[in-house]
C-alpha cells in the first residue's frame, strides 16, 4: 500500500509542476487591495503553504505556537520592508519552491514532534515570501491584502490541525503531503 502511495505522490509531482506559480488576477490591477486579497487563494503553493504554517503552529500549541505566528510574521514583514528597500536575492523561485518542500516535509513526517528550529525555518521561509511580495508588488494596497489573506489561510490551517487532533493526524498528514508535492511540482517546472 505504501508503495502504491509513493507512486501516486510521484505521478501527481509530474503532473502539477506549474501549481506551484500563482500570479496576481487579471481582474484586478496588482497593486490594489483586491489584488492582494485575491493572490494567495489564486495559488495552489500558497493555500498549502499558508495552511500548513497553521497546523504547524497548532501542533506546537499553547506559548510555542503564539511564538511561532509571530516569529512567522515579523518574517513575513522583515522579508516584505526588504523587498521594498531594494534588497536583490537571487534564485527566487527555487528558493520558495524549497521552503514550501521544508515546511510540507516538516507537517507530514513531525508534525506530531515539533523540533527546535521550527521558529527560525518558518521566520526564514516567511520572511523569503514577505520579499518576494513585495519585489512583485506595485503598492502598498496589495501588500495590505496579501497580509489579510495570508493570515486567513492560516486560520484555516489552524482549524485543519484542530480537526487533525487524532492519533494518525490524517488530515494534516494530507496537507502536508499535498504541499510537498506542489513544491516539487514547481521545483520540476523551475
Amino acid at each position: 500500500m505504501m508503495t502504491l502511495l509513493r507512486m501516486l505522490f510521484v505521478a501527481l509531482a509530474l503532473l502539477v509542476p506549474g501549481m506551484a506559480l500563482a500570479h496576481v488576477s487579471a481582474a484586478a490591477p496588482s497593486g490594489h487591495l483586491l489584488a492582494g486579497l485575491l493572490h494567495p487563494w489564486t495559488g495552489v503553493d500558497h493555500l498549502l503553504g499558508l495552511m500548513t504554517l497553521g497546523a504547524l503552529i497548532r501542533f506546537a500549541g499553547g506559548a510555542a505556537g503564539r511564538s511561532l505566528l509571530a516569529m512567522a510574521m515579523a518574517g513575513l514583514a522583515t522579508g516584505m520592508l526588504a523587498g521594498i528597500g531594494g534588497l536583490l536575492l537571487p534564485a527566487n523561485e527555487t528558493l520558495l519552491a524549497l521552503s514550501l518542500l521544508a515546511s510540507g516535509l516538516i507537517l507530514l513526517l513531525v508534525a506530531d514532534r515539533p523540533r527546535r528550529g521550527l521558529g527560525l525555518l518558518l521566520m526564514a521561509c516567511s520572511a523569503l515570501h514577505g520579499y518576494v511580495h513585495a519585489v512583485e508588488s506595485s503598492g502598498s494596497g496589495f501588500l495590505a491584502g496579501f497580509v489579510i489573506s495570508s493570515v486567513t489561510l492560516i486560520g484555516l490551517g489552524l482549524v485543519v490541525a484542530e480537526i487533525s487532533m487524532t492519533p494518525r493526524r490524517m488530515p494534516a498528514r494530507v496537507l502536508g503531503a499535498g504541499t510537498v508535492l506542489v513544491a516539487l511540482g514547481g521545483l520540476l517546472h523551475l
